[in-house]
């Protein structure tokens, strides 16, 4: 073993060793280019052509091993592909300031073909003379082979204004992205694909795209989970506001759906295990076109505010609001879902749904508020401290249709409408406790243990 005396001499050399090593190493080399400077020369007048500017850019930095490229503000036509090597930063001077005006059909505009690779502070707008046709795509980025050249990890898209394409941005494998500040609008298609998109995602707006305003899936390269998404906002787009197959995980900061043609959120797969986390979302006018119209998109009278298909694994949602959605606010076709903290006031405006409709077993509502009629079952389903109540003169406002060993506590239910307030069918067992029910009790099932009724 060294002596006290042996390490600090040791440490001393070291010192004066890799000193002197450092002072002898050159400078990494890195890219700082100025778009509009010698000898690219991008012009951005909104006519020229600056494509053969910015491929010269993109392969200075990818010799370099990174860096920056600099666009100030102007509109630059961009008639081919833009690959981004590793390592390399676009920026503009913000959004509506900076415009990549792409021309090209039929293919990406830009591609983030490389690790750590950013684009940021700009707006990307297909200017093609018709409407983009499939495989047009404002930003791309993929994993894949190596063989394919394609390692876009780490990457940041950040400050930006995305529209007109076919998928305005279409994210295929790539983990640890941050996505921020973003809007993406008017795409032929959808306005943000996400694919085994690994990361964070936060202050997405994504508005009157034809199709969903954000569709999340699993890639054909790779597996992995749904990005971790903040402050979204969907609006007036032609499909849902977002669909998942692959499960969600929404949170954090306040995210709004609205307005959005088949529906607000959809869950249709995710991990046997668990289909991922919903909460502080508020939904509203969900197959309501015509509140904000948007022409050639269709109101859809059934569209829910959430559906969850048979597909998807346990899912849970906390501290939702729904408001005015034209079909079934919650539409749960899956076991072990868990509601607490939501509010879904006026599902059904348009003349088609309940405020919840649950057939799976093993869930849980807690401090749910619905004011119109609801249908729960499964076996050993919970239903708690929740308030049930509305102005019904054919539908009883709880039903419990099948399931066995229910409990059906503490909640307060009432109809001022001449159907029942409480309808349990035959064939169910469930044990009522300390309900407070305002109305009539249609039990034709199993009801045992304590409730309380309240006739008006």
């Amino acid at each position: 073993m060294a002596s006290k005396f042996d390490l600090k001499f040791f440490s001393k050399r070291s010192q004066h060793f890799f000193a002197a090593l450092l002072l002898s190493m050159p400078l990494a080399s890195y890219a700082s280019i100025n778009i509009t400077a010698p000898p690219y020369l991008a012009v951005g007048d909104g006519k020229t052509d600056d494509t053969a500017a910015f491929k010269s850019a993109l392969a200075a930095t990818g010799a370099a091993g990174g860096g920056v490229i600099y666009v100030p503000a102007g509109q630059y036509v961009i008639s081919g592909i833009l690959a981004l090597p590793h390592g390399t930063t676009l920026e503009g001077d913000g959004e509506g300031a900076t415009t990549i005006e792409s021309t090209l059909q039929g293919s990406p505009t830009l591609i983030l073909q490389g690790d750590y690779t950013k684009v940021k502070n700009m707006s990307v707008h297909f200017a093609g003379s018709t409407a983009a046709t499939d495989g047009t795509l404002g930003i791309y980025t993929a994993t894949g082979p190596a063989a394919q050249g394609y390692a876009a990890n780490n990457i940041e898209l950040s400050h930006l204004e995305v529209s007109n394409f076919s998928h305005n941005i279409y994210i295929d494998g790539s983990v640890n992205g941050i996505l921020s500040d973003i809007s993406s609008h008017n795409a032929v298609h959808t306005g943000l694909v996400g694919l085994s998109a690994q990361g964070y995602w936060s202050n997405i707006l994504v508005v009157a795209n034809q199709a969903d305003g954000i569709y999340l899936s699993t890639s054909h390269n790779a597996g992995g989970v749904a990005p971790f998404m903040t402050g979204i906002q969907t609006f007036s787009n032609g499909g849902w506001g977002i669909d998942t197959t692959m499960g969600i995980t929404l949170g954090g900061m306040p995210s709004f759906l609205n307005n959005d043609s088949q529906g607000e959120l959809l869950i249709e797969g995710g991990s046997g295990a668990d289909s991922g986390h919903v909460a502080n979302v508020d939904i509203q006018f969900a197959g309501q076109n015509a509140f904000y119209p948007t022409p050639g998109y269709p109101n859809v009278s059934n569209a829910p505010g959430i559906e969850v298909t048979s597909a998807s694994g346990p899912v849970r949602f906390t501290d939702v609001s729904m408001f005015n959605n034209n079909g079934t606010g919650m539409l749960l076709n899956v076991g072990s879902v868990q509601v607490s903290n939501v509010r879904i006031l006026g599902s059904g405006a348009g003349g088609s749904g309940y405020c919840i409709s649950s057939n799976g077993s093993n869930s849980i509502f807690t401090n749910v508020v619905c004011n119109t009629p609801s249908q729960i079952s499964g076996n050993t389903t919970i239903v708690r401290d929740s308030q049930f109540s509305a102005n019904s003169n054919t539908l009883a406002i709880l039903q419990i249709p099948s399931g066995q060993n229910l409990l059906i506590g503490d909640n307060v239910i009432y109809n001022g409408g001449t159907a029942p307030a409480l309808s349990i069918s035959a064939g169910v067992t469930v044990a009522n406790s300390s309900n407070t029910v305002i109305g009539t009790v249609s039990n034709s099932g199993s009801a045992s243990g304590y409730y309380t009724p309240m006739f008006h």
